[in-house]
């Protein structure tokens, strides 16, 4: 029992100051309690290896640097204690993304979200003044922008409502000479490029001229 704890330096270079190795059936190498409100571990301690487990919890109140691989068997669960705060916050720096993912090299999906059952949406996504929502930029080698399918059969593959006066869908076409707002293709023998029907008073298609173009 020591009243003013212990110091020790170890006088060989790549030395260990101590070295514990714990019992050979589930023994500890080293075990540190903290008494009252006082920690394990003071913040200048350092640990390299070997500590695989911590029982209890484990308060940061400074940067976690990690070089290594962490490994986390059963997942991150993250609860925000903050009313209405967010469960992860990431900020990106300059131009830099926020979060960056890359599928794997064959042909890996980047990212995958699966929205909660029942009825869960997997992605809400909000813009920030006139910022887009959502902004897709397909692949360098004629990837298209968006490429939906329906989930199951007879699903639509796309589902658009406006909101107000809003439109339901807003399309411009290309800068080039022959760019159409919409560009549609039916792909069975039989298909129509475009079905449209009225509901009640309305029309199927309403197309408005401007000045003395034709509707």
């Amino acid at each position: 029992t020591v009243g003013d704890g212990i110091a020790i330096t170890c006088s060989t270079d790549s030395k260990s100051a101590i070295k514990a190795t714990g019992g050979t059936t589930a023994g500890k190498g080293v075990e540190i309690i903290g008494t009252g409100t006082g920690t394990g571990l003071a913040t200048t301690s350092v640990i390299n290896g070997g500590i695989t487990t911590f029982t209890g919890a484990v308060a940061l109140s400074s940067t976690l640097t990690i070089s290594g691989l962490a490994s986390m068997t059963k997942g991150v669960d993250i609860d925000n204690s903050t009313v209405n705060g967010s469960g992860v916050e990431i900020t990106g720096n300059g131009t830099g993304a926020a979060v960056l993912i890359t599928g794997g090299g064959t042909s890996g999906t980047g990212l995958a979200i699966v929205g909660g059952a029942s009825n869960g949406i997997a992605v809400y996504a909000q813009g920030d003044g006139s910022g887009e929502a959502v902004r897709l930029d397909g692949g360098d080698g004629d990837g298209s922008g968006l490429e939906i399918n329906g989930g199951a059969t007879d699903s639509n593959g796309i589902t658009i409502t406006g909101n107000g006066i809003g439109h339901g869908i807003s399309v411009t076409g290309g800068d080039g000479a022959t760019g159409n707002g919409v560009h549609v293709v039916a792909v069975s023998t039989n298909g129509t490029g475009m079905h449209l029907e009225g509901n009640g008073a309305y029309s199927g298609l309403l197309a408005k001229g401007d000045g003395v173009g034709a509707g």
